[in-house]
């Protein structure tokens, strides 16, 4: 059994005018700050865990998802999955860079055929929403014929959480599983969970989602009608949809919805980033729902996708939208 320090490998130090080096220390809560909602909010939680499986190039995710305290939830998904050394980088790292390790785009399995794909990560706090309902839980993973197990678990010490690895061996296939019994934030169910998840991602043929024993149907933008389509500053594009809002009503959504990268930001409403975009007591607003799709705002979501940070720059670049 083989111990990992928390940081890289790396040990942060301090250095004192006469030489003496001392260790950074970390609060108990530490954690709770640094990854907010993500290990706070079940709803938040569960979306960042598929988000995860997203990015490893998976096509098929497995969610058990118990009603009981105390009993096991795990998500498992057939993507590319981890190395040892690949593990130990991405969860021994406080602020992993995605973009600098991985760039943008998924990775899929060896052997694939998929078409390309835009990652969501950008600093790995994703991974730790599995302490949303719990201390302490499991990781197996299977990448280039190789089985890797390790516990991961929140600490008391002066780190934020320890990582063991428990296990290596040959074994074909490729994926990850992660597992841990709930002991908090149990307030789920499993139909919430599926219509949580199927508002919140573009359906995709490649990309399958299970909750417990039921299929996730995902949000078919595709269907829905396209009223303005128009490139945006040499950024990209904009794509604004319409629809009638009592055909709509499954995915929860009133006011406009902003997506990015297929995945939606934030709760829709009739703000938008420089203000109303249309009053609620709107004729228009009564009867149509909006969806803009904007990838270039990808630089703006929230590391949660709670919504945009308000700052100059995201004003200036959505200041043209129009919805009529």
């Amino acid at each position: 059994m083989t111990s990992v320090n928390y940081i890289s490998n790396k040990l942060f130090m301090m250095a004192k005018p006469d030489g003496e080096s001392i260790p950074l220390l970390f609060e108990e809560n530490f954690l709770d700050y640094h990854a907010g909602q993500i290990i706070q909010d079940p709803r938040v939680a569960i979306i960042e865990l598929v988000a995860n499986s997203w990015d490893a190039g998976a096509t098929k995710v497995e969610i058990r998802y118990p009603e009981e305290n105390n009993d096991i939830f795990f998500i498992k998904d057939n993507g590319t999955g981890l190395t040892t050394e690949e593990f130990k980088l991405r969860w021994n790292n406080l602020h992993y860079n995605r973009i600098k390790h991985q760039g943008k785009d998924v990775t899929f399995p060896s052997g694939s055929k998929n078409k390309k794909r835009l990652a969501f990560g950008k600093n790995g706090v994703g991974r730790h929403a599995m302490f949303c309902f719990c201390d302490g839980y499991t990781l197996e993973t299977i990448k280039d014929n190789i089985y890797t197990k390790a516990s991961i678990k929140r600490s008391k010490s002066d780190k934020p959480f320890e990582i063991k690895i428990e296990d290596t061996k040959p074994k074909k296939g490729h994926g990850t599983t992660i597992s841990g019994r709930i002991l908090k934030n149990n307030e789920l169910r499993e139909q919430s969970i599926v219509d949580l998840i199927g508002s919140k991602f573009v359906a995709d043929p490649e990309f399958t989602i299970i909750v417990n024993t039921t299929k996730v149907d995902l949000m078919d933008l595709n269907a829905q009608n396209i009223i303005k389509e128009f490139p945006y500053e040499n950024l990209g594009k904009v794509i604004i949809r319409r629809f009638e809002g009592e055909k709509y009503k499954t995915t929860q959504q009133q006011g406009v919805a902003w997506w990015v990268q297929r995945r939606l930001v934030g709760t829709p409403s009739w703000d938008g980033v420089n203000g109303r975009l249309i009053d609620g007591r709107n004729p228009i607003a009564k009867k149509y729902v909006y969806v803009i799709e904007a990838d270039f705002l990808k630089p703006f979501v929230k590391q949660d996708w709670s919504g945009f940070h308000a700052n100059s720059d995201i004003k200036n670049q959505t200041r043209y939208i129009r919805l009529y």
